[in-house]
């Protein structure tokens, strides 16, 4: 008989760096560091759970800070006569210093041409700031908005209560971007496939692109399809230019950046936070009510968490009857252990998916060739698969977001 499992287990999965990029790390020196878990019995009773093990992080969550913004928002504004936007922008800066600047709300060209109807951009908006905007555009002759909000992107920023300890915020932002399971309509449409950029700027896929349904779960059922997280790449959910959304998660070493003019600001190690950030698109706005900029007032961000950051942890299974049960449980163990390392949990969960999919295609194929006829899998068929809330983490940025919540309030 083969010897029970002792728990809890423990396991170390090392933070992957880009080869490329050196400059986000300050030193030029790689870290040698590793996110630790733990596999501890699931307090869960679902059917699907059954004869697993929840694999938890030992990083103290208590030793950081969560905080949450408005990054920016884009306004509607409108002329009663065609404008050059350039000249646009410089009546608005006349009245206020707020607006960054304003674009033509269709596709620029060279020649900036004239148009009617614009998109202002506020950054790091405050309730009186926006207040002062709306009030500065309205009193242009012709120019008039009513607050309609194009786009609003909300950040949550982790720091280390340690805030210069650059080791800790790695680990927080492998966390971030290890545990992330957005819902599949955000990102599972053409230009929308979870990629990672890093130093040179091309996207690097996680668990592929544009992968037809016919052979997605035998794409992401391969462990050898799957590309490993790098910590100090961006992390995209969603397609930059369409789509109801786009979720980052970034390492965020610099600010100010304009690659247009070669214009890039390294920030200071007190400065660097592990940042996850939506930006809400119409759809998105509308599905939670955020029409107007006077809908910011009194609005609960807690929507955002929700809907747009959901944390997961996975399960991996613990034991089998017999010794070929335990045999085959630790090998399954070991094969899903090695897909999270690789592309944590959202290419985790795909990778169970698929796998219940796989027996369950099994077992309809015995029923056509010899007849017999086996029960189908019925666990672990959903969307999350057999992965569960990561609770704690989701509270934190629940707390970041109230704080935010209240900062709104009139």
């Amino acid at each position: 008989m083969a010897a029970p499992v002792i728990l809890p287990l423990a396991f170390a999965a090392p933070i992957e760096f880009d080869p490329k990029d050196d400059a986000t790390r300050g030193t030029g020196v790689v870290p040698k560091i590793a996110q630790n878990y733990e596999l501890h019995p699931t307090s869960k009773t679902q059917k699907r759970l059954q004869g697993r093990g929840e694999l938890r992080p030992t990083l103290d969550l208590k030793a950081y800070d969560c905080v949450a913004i408005i990054d920016l928002i884009w306004i509607v504004v409108r002329a009663d006569r065609p404008i050059c936007p350039k000249n646009l922008r410089i009546k608005i800066k006349t009245k206020t210093a707020h607006v960054k600047f304003v674009v033509h709300n269709s596709e620029r060209t060279p020649d900036y041409p004239k148009g009617v109807l614009f998109k202002a951009l506020i950054n790091e908006p405050t309730p009186g700031k926006v207040s002062d905007v709306l009030t500065a555009i309205n009193s242009l002759d012709g120019i008039e908005t009513d607050g309609e909000l194009e786009v609003v992107e909300v950040s949550v920023d982790i720091y280390p209560k340690e805030r210069t300890n650059e080791n800790a915020r790695l680990m927080m932002s492998d966390l971030l971007q290890r545990h992330i399971r957005p819902k599949e309509s955000l990102w599972r449409y053409d230009g929308g496939w979870l990629r990672q950029v890093g130093a040179i700027k091309e996207p690097q896929f996680v668990i592929g692109n544009n992968i037809p349904d016919m052979g997605f779960n035998k794409h992401v059922g391969n462990a050898e399809r799957h590309s490993c997280l790098q910590v100090d790449k961006t992390k995209y959910f969603g397609a930059r230019d369409h789509g109801p959304a786009m979720i980052r998660v970034m390492h965020k070493t610099i600010d100010d950046q304009d690659r247009s003019k070669g214009i890039i600001r390294v920030l200071a190690a007190g400065e660097r936070r592990s940042r996850t950030e939506v930006e809400l698109r119409r759809e998105a706005l509308d599905e939670i009510g955020l029409n107007r900029c006077d809908d910011l007032w009194g609005m609960d961000f807690q929507k955002t968490r929700v809907r747009f950051f959901e944390f997961c942890l996975p399960t991996l299974p613990l034991d089998g009857a017999g010794s070929l049960g335990e045999a085959v449980a630790t090998a399954k163990r070991e094969m899903q252990l090695r897909v999270f390392q690789k592309s944590g949990v959202f290419g985790l969960s795909y990778f169970q998916h698929a796998s219940v999919k796989f027996r369950n295609d099994l077992r309809r194929q015995k029923l056509r060739d010899d007849g017999v006829s086996t029960p189908l899998i019925r666990a672990g068929v959903g969307p999350a698969a057999q992965c569960i809330a990561f609770d704690e983490l989701n509270r934190m940025f629940d707390r970041g977001l109230q704080k935010l919540s209240r900062a709104w309030r009139r």
